[in-house]
C-alpha cells in the first residue's frame, strides 16, 4: 500500500514538472523527461510529496484564474496569493507551509538561486508579517474582490451593442476603464473627456486632481 501511495504521489509531482517544462527536464529529450521527473522526486515520503501537491494544487488553480498561468515567474503572483492565503483568513502557519511548498517544487524543478520566488526577500518578509498578524488574531487588510471574468466580457459586448442607450453605453465603457486601468472611481473624477484621444498606441487623456 505504501508503495502504491508513493509511486501515485511521485507520479502527480512528476506531470506538474512536466506539465510547467521546468529547467531540469530541458536537457533530456522528451522521451526521457517523464522518468526524470519522477526521479526529482529523490526519496521524500509520500505523505511529504502529498503535502505539496495539494498545497500547489491550491496555488495553481489561483495562478490560472489571476495570471492565467501555471507556475509563477514574478515576485507578485507569490505575494498576492500570500495575501490571499491570509485574507481568508488560514491558520498563522500556512503562509510558512505555502513557501516550503513553492521552495520544494523550485527545488526539484532546477531553478538557480536567482530565480527562486521562495527566497525572495520580499517574498520571506511578507510571509513572516502575515504569520505575525495571524497570530496576534489581527485581520490582515482585505483586497478588493476580482471582477467575475463574465461580466468584464458582458460589459464589452455591451459597449458595442449599438441599439442599447448611449447613457448605459457609456456607463459600462466607463466600468471597464476603471478595470483596465486598475483605477479607483475618485481616480476618474477629473478625468476630461475632450482630452481623450484612441491612436496606434492606446487610449490617452489628461486628467486634473481635484481638491475638496
Amino acid at each position: 500500500l505504501e508503495d502504491s501511495q508513493l509511486a501515485r504521489w511521485r507520479g502527480k509531482v512528476a506531470s506538474i514538472l512536466l506539465e510547467a517544462s521546468v529547467p531540469a527536464l530541458l536537457a533530456v529529450d522528451a522521451a526521457d523527461a517523464g522518468k526524470l521527473a519522477v526521479r526529482l522526486c529523490g526519496t521524500a515520503r509520500a505523505s511529504t510529496l502529498k503535502k505539496h501537491v495539494q498545497m500547489w494544487f491550491r496555488y495553481t488553480k489561483w495562478l490560472a484564474a489571476a495570471y492565467n498561468v501555471i507556475w509563477p515567474s514574478q515576485v507578485a503572483m507569490v505575494l498576492d496569493f500570500l495575501e490571499e492565503l491570509a485574507a481568508q483568513p488560514c491558520g498563522a502557519t500556512v503562509p510558512d507551509a505555502f513557501l516550503c511548498t513553492l521552495s520544494f517544487m523550485e527545488r526539484l524543478g532546477g531553478y538557480g538561486s536567482e530565480e527562486k520566488l521562495a527566497t525572495n526577500t520580499a517574498v520571506q518578509a511578507c510571509a513572516n508579517q502575515l504569520q505575525m498578524q495571524l497570530e496576534m488574531g489581527a485581520a490582515p487588510p482585505k483586497k478588493a474582490r476580482p471582477q467575475p471574468l463574465l461580466l468584464l466580457i458582458a460589459l464589452e459586448l455591451f459597449v458595442v451593442f449599438s441599439n442599447a442607450p448611449r447613457y448605459w453605453r457609456a456607463f459600462a465603457w466607463v466600468k471597464l476603464l476603471k478595470f483596465w486601468t486598475s483605477s479607483r472611481t475618485d481616480d476618474l473624477a477629473g478625468l476630461l473627456p475632450a482630452s481623450l484621444t484612441l491612436d496606434t498606441w492606446g487610449l490617452s487623456g489628461r486628467s486634473e486632481e481635484r481638491r475638496v
